[in-house]
């Protein structure tokens, strides 16, 4: 048989130590280290599971995006990080958006993609038929550059072809089957 569960009874305290859960369930004070919003670990992660975490826990502080000063790069490589922060360029590779993978996580966490990524999801790039087609090379211009890879269908590489598959726009640049 298995163990009955007794009904658990939740209350914050008043006056809460530092260092210390500041939970009182069925009316035993917990005594259990701080791990995370004031809360001891089995704490934390029992209202996470049960979507109770913003009722019990104390409220999150981001200070770190409200104190950091964000400006765009508008004179960087197309390459790297579009964004300057604290004076600094931040110059890291692309992840998306413009920026490196650090500046994206952190945006998308405060709401703050589109003010500081581009506007599209993925760099912007411009794709055009050739003037003059080969038989068995790929007919696309992508970003003023020819691409010159095999044809495999439809006059397209396989990287073209499956990225206006995906899209919907084979009518537009895929020869008829």
């Amino acid at each position: 048989m298995g163990r009955i569960a007794e009904k658990r009874t939740f209350k914050v305290k008043k006056s809460v130590r530092n260092g210390v859960c500041r939970i009182i369930e069925n009316s035993k004070s917990c005594t259990r280290k701080v791990h995370c919003r004031e809360l001891c670990s089995k704490h934390h992660t029992y209202f996470l599971r049960w979507e109770l975490i913003d009722k019990y826990g104390a409220k999150q502080k981001f200070t770190y995006v409200e104190n950091s000063k964000y400006r765009i790069n508008k004179k960087g490589k197309a390459t790297k990080c579009r964004i300057i922060e604290n004076g600094k360029a931040c110059n890291r590779g692309l992840h998306g958006r413009g920026l490196c993978a650090r500046h994206w996580l952190t945006f998308e966490r405060h709401d703050l993609l589109k003010k500081y990524g581009t506007s599209s999801r993925k760099d912007p790039r411009t794709f055009a038929l050739k003037k003059t087609i080969k038989k068995g090379v790929c007919r696309m211009v992508e970003n003023s550059k020819n691409c010159n890879t095999k044809s495999t269908s439809r006059g397209l590489c396989s990287k073209h072809y499956l990225r206006f598959l995906r899209s919907g726009q084979i009518k537009k640049f895929g020869t008829k089957k």
